[in-house]
């Protein structure tokens, strides 16, 4: 893989493979934020993770799908095709990272309103789901080194809690934390009858500092690794303390230019830059928790 590289920069601390399969702009400031981190310990780390196409990928090729998406296959075509309309309405200025709250709120809303005004089961949802989806290559060994290094883990996403909770649970992941939207299901029938409005999450009121649950762990693990696959995941975690790690694989119909992609990366704050598998984040993990063997994954 080509990285694209500012400065010359070295650091006898940080050992060269632990960059390998990344592209980044400035490795100086890179290995700076490793060096930080890693001197002051696993102790201090935890790690906020997107969740759609950031955790999962398509089953086939060109297949990324979202949460959202696999809520087609239940909808009647009048359904699909709103929305398509309310997602193609943002969807071109989320990529442009130019997207407002205020439009956010609208759209994530006026979609969980028609989603949930079709009252379908919650057990076709997660179906539908494992159908076309799956984990995304590295991301069950992401986990397991951040359980295994005691680093605690927060999926924020702007999809479906529910859903979430369904694939956490098929593969074994353990987050400490999901915090999504959360659909209202029907006990008795497992039929989503609405959704909760103070869980609305959408993308640009998903970051840390919004949800208080999280407080006692951003005073005590100041150090974050951040992963997400669209210019505003950035904004997850503020802060000069957060190494930022966008995962590039584009969607489904949408054109992926690598160099425009890596441009809009860098420019939006991310510090690297992965393509389809985050192996090489969980040998970051290994690495500041002194468990790596200077192998490479």
């Amino acid at each position: 893989m080509q990285q694209v590289s500012k400065t010359s920069a070295t650091n006898l601390n940080v050992p060269e493979y632990l960059l390998e399969g990344f592209h980044f702009n400035d490795r100086g400031v890179v290995i700076r934020k490793l060096n930080k981190i890693a001197a002051i310990g696993i102790d201090s780390l935890h790690l906020v993770s997107d969740f759609d196409l950031t955790l999962t990928a398509g089953k086939q090729p060109g297949q990324n799908l979202g949460t959202w998406d696999v809520m087609d296959e239940l909808m009647p075509a009048e359904g699909v095709q709103r929305h398509m309309e309310i997602y193609q309405s943002f969807r071109p200025i989320e990529l442009r990272g130019q997207l407002t709250s205020e439009i956010a709120s609208e759209k994530w809303a006026e979609t969980l309103d028609l989603i949930t005004s079709y009252r379908m089961s919650i057990d076709d949802v997660e179906g539908a789901f494992l159908s076309v989806a799956t984990l995304r290559d590295g991301a069950k060994e992401l986990f397991d080194a951040c359980q295994e290094g005691r680093v605690p883990t927060v999926i924020l996403s702007s999809g479906i809690r529910n859903v979430i909770q369904l694939m956490a649970e098929h593969y074994k992941l353990r987050p400490d934390y999901i915090l999504s939207n959360d659909l209202n299901v029907d006990e008795k029938t497992r039929r989503v009858v609405g959704w909760y409005r103070d869980t609305l999450i959408h993308m640009l009121n998903k970051n840390e500092r919004g949800h208080n649950e999280l407080s006692a762990l951003r005073a005590t693990r100041p150090n974050v690794i951040l992963i997400g696959d669209v210019p505003d995941d950035t904004k997850m975690v503020l802060g000069d303390n957060v190494i930022r790690v966008r995962v590039l694989d584009p969607r489904k119909n949408e054109i992926h230019i690598p160099e425009e992609a890596l441009e809009v990366s860098f420019h939006a704050g991310y510090d690297l830059v992965v393509e389809h598998s985050l192996y090489a984040v969980s040998r970051i993990i290994k690495w500041i928790a002194g468990q790596d063997k200077a192998e490479p994954v």
